[in-house]
């Protein structure tokens, strides 16, 4: 009866092998999902979305164009309540999360390109308004391009250079002021050295008219007198005159002697007057008071177009846009006016 009892156990159990197969599959099972069970499904994130907005002359008529992903607002003249404009606007999209500014200044007429200038900020919700600087006529300076955000100027890309003589240059293109001479008289010395400085669009200058008296004079930069020369603007309330020349071994300089002491001689009492007089200082009859020379910016690129760098990156880029044929901040040929700047929004 037992014997019977344990056969039939035996009959109807699990081998030891039959165990370890099933034991096998299992563990085959689990280590598959071991990586999938455990891991939520990530959700999809969209791709930030990028534009430009484009700023620039052609034809002398100003144009702004929006491009963001996929759209355009199309090409349109810059418009404000008067009509035509001078001035971009735009706001960017909502999304964009930073914005690079690439502006160029207007290209010299015969000269050098515009200066290019770029800024990136990280805070872009704000209204942008660009002014893009037009280009110099023949010889003539490119004008500044100047960009804002909410009114306030974010930068600015100064025009080009034109090939200058010194007839017409400004004092814009004032290098350096320097004072080489100064009367070391007892009646004129101070014992303070003269200076120069350009401040405010004039030459300010700081000298002693006598011993007694130490002068700072704003002059304008200068005029053309009674004979068509050129010299220093002088009000006589200021100083009474001023002996203009040009440095004989250097084209970009002007030296000036300051003789405001001139009207204290006359042709009777001042033996050596002569038409051709040069007057230096300490010179025995007028005495001036100091000489200054200031170191005038002439330069140009050469005879050829001279690509701005805004120009040759929007060439880089491949940019489907009218943009690349206006040529924006390229100076101009020889005796061929300069092209107009130009300002490329990018987010």
């Amino acid at each position: 009866m037992v014997k019977n009892i344990m056969d039939k156990n035996y009959k109807y159990g699990f081998s030891l092998m039959e165990a370890c197969v099933v034991m096998i599959i299992v563990a085959i099972f689990v280590a598959v999902m071991a990586n999938v069970i455990p891991h939520k499904a990530k959700p999809k994130v969209a791709s930030e979305a990028h534009g430009r907005f484009e700023c620039y002359y052609e034809n002398g008529t100003l144009y702004q164009q929006m491009f963001t992903e996929g759209s355009t607002t199309g090409r349109q003249k810059a418009v404000d309540a008067g009509g035509t404009s001078t001035t971009c606007s735009f706001v960017p999209p909502y999304y964009a999360k930073y914005m690079i500014i690439d502006a160029v200044g207007g290209g010299a007429g015969g000269g050098s390109d515009g200066q290019f200038a770029s800024t990136f900020f990280a805070s872009v919700h704000a209204k942008y308004t660009a002014t893009p600087g037009r280009g110099g006529a023949a010889n003539g300076h490119g004008g500044d391009t100047v960009v804002k955000g909410n009114n306030v100027e974010l930068m600015t890309a100064n025009g080009g250079k034109a090939l200058a003589t010194l007839e017409n240059t400004t004092v814009n293109d004032i290098l350096t002021c320097v004072i080489t001479e100064y009367a070391e008289g007892a009646e004129y010395n101070c014992n303070i050295y003269p200076t120069c400085e350009v401040k405010d669009g004039k030459i300010q200058v700081s000298f002693c008219r006598t011993s007694e008296f130490y002068k700072t004079s704003q002059l304008t930069y200068k005029q053309y007198d009674a004979d068509g020369d050129l010299v220093l603007d002088n009000p006589r309330y200021i100083v009474n005159d001023v002996y203009t020349e040009q440095k004989p071994d250097d084209n970009s300089v002007w030296i000036y002697h300051d003789i405001s002491l001139w009207s204290d001689y006359s042709e009777e009492t001042n033996p050596v007057y002569q038409y051709d007089w040069e007057p230096k200082v300490d010179d025995l009859w007028t005495p001036s008071l100091y000489t200054m020379e200031l170191v005038m910016d002439t330069t140009a690129e050469g005879d050829g177009e001279t690509p701005s760098n805004l120009a040759r990156y929007i060439e880089s880029m491949e940019y489907n846009s009218k943009m690349k044929d206006a040529k924006v901040g390229t100076g101009g040929a020889k005796n061929a006016a300069g092209y107009d700047g130009g300002v490329l929004f990018l987010w």
